[in-house]
């Protein structure tokens, strides 16, 4: 086995710097989406035992939108962590061995680029939603 030149090891730890920030700003996100699903959850299941049905039918089908919404926000935020761990694994790799991976930097950092553009396109319209079902469910304008 060849020694790691010490150079070559702290450049890829400077590297893998920002995507690590990434990755712990992808899971604050997700925190949050996961605070939303068990709210829309808890509301969801206290809207089919407690409401009376006349409004009720519209109201729960938005709601069930709303978690597909936070659903699939979910599956893409968690997608662009995975591909931000591979970054970084494929970072740390072409450091330390005759292998140059870099070219697998770039389509995966740009996918990952485009699912968090997705989870937080998801998550915007699941808010504009939340905003709608606050206005069914309120009397009065905002």
């Amino acid at each position: 086995m060849l020694p790691i030149p010490p150079t070559s090891l702290s450049k890829a730890i400077q590297l893998s710097v920002a995507p690590v920030f990434l990755i712990t700003g992808i899971f604050a996100f997700l925190g949050v989406l996961s605070q939303r699903a068990a709210r829309l959850f808890d509301q969801l299941m206290t809207m089919v035992t407690q409401q009376p049905s006349g409004n009720r039918d519209h109201l729960v089908r938005l709601q069930k939108r709303r978690m597909l919404l936070v659903n699939w926000a979910f599956s893409f935020a968690t997608l662009a962590a995975i591909l931000v761990c591979f970054v970084v694994m494929v970072l740390f790799i072409s450091a330390v061995s005759p292998v140059d991976l870099s070219l697998l930097v770039i389509p995966a950092f740009i996918l990952t680029m485009a699912f968090l553009i997705v989870a937080l396109f998801c998550f915007f319209r699941e808010l504009r939603m939340s905003m709608q079902v606050a206005r069914l469910r309120l009397p009065g304008d905002f």
